[in-house]
C-alpha cells in the first residue's frame, strides 16, 4: 500500500482514538457504570493517553524523513500500549468502553509502522 495513504489512515484513525476515549468512557462512567469515586483518575489517565495518541498521530503523519526514526510514531506507541492494557486491566469494568478508542489507536499505530517501513524500503 501506498506510503501517502497508510498516513493518512494513521492520522485519522489516530484522530478518531482519540474522540472515543474520551466519549466511550466518559459516558460508560457516568451513565452506565456506577463508578463515582474513581471518575478524575481515570478521566485524566485517559485523557493523557488519548491526547498522545493523538498527538502521536498528527506528528508521525507529517514526517516523512527516511533517515531517521520518527519520534511521532514512538509516542503513538508510547500511547497505545498502555490503552490497550487498559482493556485488559479493566474488562469487566469500563474496559469496554475503551476497546474502540483502543483498537483505532492500535490501527493507527500500525498504519504508522507499515509506512514507515515502506517508506524506508522505497529509499532503498
Amino acid at each position: 500500500m501506498d506510503p501517502k495513504t497508510l498516513r493518512e489512515i494513521e492520522l485519522w484513525s489516530g484522530l478518531a482514538a482519540a474522540v472515543m476515549g474520551i466519549v466511550g468512557p466518559l459516558y460508560g462512567l457516568l451513565f452506565v457504570l456506577n463508578i463515582s469515586s474513581e471518575i478524575g483518575s481515570i478521566l485524566l489517565v485517559l485523557l493523557g493517553l488519548d491526547l498522545g495518541v493523538a498527538v502521536g498521530a498528527m506528528i508521525d503523519s507529517q514526517t516523512r524523513s527516511t533517515q531517521a526514526a520518527s519520534t511521532g510514531l514512538a509516542l503513538l506507541w508510547a500511547a497505545t500500549v498502555p490503552l490497550v492494557a487498559m482493556v485488559f486491566l479493566y474488562a469487566y469494568g469500563f474496559g469496554l468502553f475503551i476497546l474502540p478508542a483502543a483498537l483505532l489507536a492500535l490501527l493507527s499505530a500500525l498504519a504508522g509502522s507499515w509506512a514507515e517501513l515502506e517508506t524506508r524500503r522505497v529509499a532503498r
